[in-house]
């Protein structure tokens, strides 16, 4: 699972989804890995809508 956010980890947006990125990770016994790509690594705002829509994110 690829989640892309616009604001760095250290941030309270951050920090939950690295809290989720490790529940996801535990409760499915590491059959489902997550990578969190942040501070506009991969898509910029306006980018976003259109990835999800071809399932790129």
């Amino acid at each position: 699972m690829r989640i892309t956010s616009q604001l760095p980890l250290k941030s309270h947006i951050g920090q939950n989804l690295l809290e989720f990125k490790n529940e996801v990770e535990k409760l499915s016994g590491g059959e489902i890995a997550v990578e969190i790509y942040d501070s506009v690594q991969l898509y910029k705002d306006s980018e976003i809508p259109q990835a999800v829509g071809y399932g790129a994110i």
